[in-house]
């Protein structure tokens, strides 16, 4: 069976294999555990561990390979808002964004319009989207804070005020961490 190439043929790749080693296809990401295949014993399976290469990014949230090491911005605007000001506003405020460990994600239904978004697959749009339950119909913009932990940490509509998320951010527990951190190798005298 060749490896898959897309999405649809890892989905279609993953069910197959999980029938053929006569397991449930998990639900969320896969863990080499041992697997009792249809002859009716227990082994841990070089085509078990395989599977699971394969299959794990099928089962990933796309927002999963910030986790741990960026805060995201999560963005949607409706049809025709107006994203000049916000567009201005991430130039404006790059170091900031940087220093915090910031991502923009615009997950727009239409065309995504800030320059300095993440670029994401339309499937993984969709997939962002039904995460965080932004609805085809929203007639305001919405952003979201996620956290470094991958948890939603604020909400907004409307409007982005971004000096009072960098306050809220700079309260968080890892952002005080790193800014402990950040002062420590500043000044080698203190640690």
């Amino acid at each position: 069976m060749p490896l898959p190439s897309s999405k649809n043929d890892t989905d279609s790749f993953c069910k197959m294999a999980f029938a053929f080693i006569g397991s449930d296809l998990p639900s969320s990401g896969l863990v080499a555990l041992p697997v009792k295949l249809r002859f009716g014993f227990e082994r841990f399976g070089v085509l078990t561990a395989i599977i699971g290469i394969v299959c794990q990014s099928a089962f990933a949230a796309p927002l999963d390979v910030y986790r741990g090491e960026n805060r995201l911005i999560v963005m949607s605007f409706p049809q025709g808002a107006a994203v000049e000001n916000v567009n201005t506003m991430f130039v404006l405020n790059r170091d900031k964004i940087e220093e915090r460990h910031l991502k923009i994600v615009d997950v727009s239904k239409v065309a995504q319009r800030i320059s300095t978004a993440v670029r994401l697959t339309p499937e993984q749009t969709d997939a962002v989207r039904r995460q965080l339950r932004l609805t085809a119909g929203e007639t305001n913009p919405t952003f979201v804070l996620i956290g470094k932990d991958g948890g939603e940490a604020a909400r907004s509509f409307d409007t982005l005020d971004l000096e009072k998320w960098f306050a809220f951010i700079d309260e968080m527990p890892m952002r005080r961490a790193e800014i402990l951190e950040q002062k420590q190798a500043s000044d080698p005298e203190k640690k």
